[in-house]
């Protein structure tokens, strides 16, 4: 399942996308919740979620500079942006970030549920890893090693080379 974080200053809001989205159908399940953006910071780093729903503007820290800083923090959730302003600023504020989807609010039943299935629809057919908390270094097959990597090195390069097969005394001396 998908972990997902709610973050909105509006508390009905809030409480409505919780309870009135269908988590079990899209395979996600909310971890946290949380009323401004400080409070989200907090959340999304105990939490390590896949997706964040937020709000842009929200007091005592924006959306965005809420995003910013959990970005600067390494984890790479996927960012669903939610607004009451047509305003086209925010808009390019979360494109610059890269945010995965921006909805305008009031938005209509099963536009959200929609917005994450893509989300994960497309993260699953580009092979991407970046909704699973661990990656791999090396596959099983060939006698090579594999490790789990923690979140923050998926974003370092990493040389990947498989490693040597190390030959007994029998093979050495049967090629010989």
């Amino acid at each position: 399942m998908y972990k997902v974080v709610v973050v909105e200053d509006e508390k009905r809001v809030r409480q409505g996308i919780i309870m009135g989205t269908d988590w079990s159908k899209i395979n996600c399940v909310v971890m946290g919740e949380a009323a401004n953006g400080e409070e989200g910071v907090e959340m999304i780093r105990k939490c390590r979620p896949d997706i964040v729903i937020t709000d842009i503007r929200m007091p005592k820290m924006m959306g965005i500079e809420m995003i910013e800083n959990v970005y600067e923090d390494g984890l790479e959730p996927y960012v669903i942006f939610l607004t009451a302003y047509d305003d086209f600023a925010y808009a390019q504020q979360a494109i610059k970030l890269g945010v995965a989807d921006y909805l305008l609010k009031p938005f209509k039943d099963g536009e959200l549920e929609n917005t994450i299935g893509r989300i994960i629809e497309k993260n699953r057919s580009a092979g991407n890893s970046r909704i699973r908390s661990f990656g791999w270094i090396w596959g099983t097959r060939a006698n090579t090693l594999w490790t789990p990597l923690p979140m923050w090195m998926k974003t370092m390069p990493i040389p990947i080379f498989p490693l040597r097969r190390w030959r007994t005394v029998w093979e050495s001396a049967r090629d010989t």
